[in-house]
């Protein structure tokens, strides 16, 4: 609607989820919220305008102060591009059984304290025929859900969350919210 009424500067939208705040912006790029290193803001395009969908060029993974290695991740899909979504409705991230199995399977820990040996991830977006993919870096303290929970609420807390989260967990893996793995 606000860009059918042409009421945005840009017809674009950016946002943040910090680890206590995050914003919305409407029609351009709020810069205190960019982490880029070049001072250059890149967008990925969106190709379906149903859920946001844009496309992947690969993921990459950083082991320390190696050098990147690439997934190839979308290297067999049409063009060398795999859809994926952008949901500001979920911080989250989810990806097909086979890729997330496959090549991202290293991204698992054994206990807590092997979010340290995690790599960064880096998400490489197409951004347009001819322009600069755009990237996205996490830290695995970025992407791995980290939460303390309070002692008085541990009993409640660890009936209902490990048995929700175990839904979504192989019986192989580790909820780092049971205090057994801290």
């Amino acid at each position: 609607n606000m860009m059918h009424k042409k009421t945005l500067q840009n017809n674009v939208f950016a946002y943040y989820i910090g680890h206590d705040s995050g914003a919305v912006t409407f029609g351009g790029v709020d810069k205190k919220y960019y982490a880029g290193t070049d001072n250059k803001f890149r967008y990925a395009t969106v190709t379906e305008k149903s859920y946001w969908t844009i496309e992947l060029m690969d993921i990459e993974l950083q082991y320390g102060n190696k050098e990147p290695v690439k997934t190839n991740l979308c290297a067999q899909s049409p063009g060398g591009r795999c859809k994926a979504i952008v949901d500001t409705g979920t911080y989250l991230i989810y990806g097909p059984r086979d890729h997330v199995t496959g090549p991202l399977k290293d991204l698992s820990v054994g206990a807590c304290s092997d979010i340290e040996k995690l790599p960064k991830v880096t998400f490489v977006m197409w951004a347009g025929e001819g322009q600069t993919p755009a990237r996205l870096t996490l830290s695995p303290h970025d992407y791995v859900l980290e939460f303390n929970v309070p002692a008085d609420s541990q009993s409640v807390f660890l009936e209902e969350g490990i048995d929700a989260g175990s839904r979504h967990m192989d019986k192989s893996e580790v909820n780092c919210a049971d205090p057994k793995f801290r």
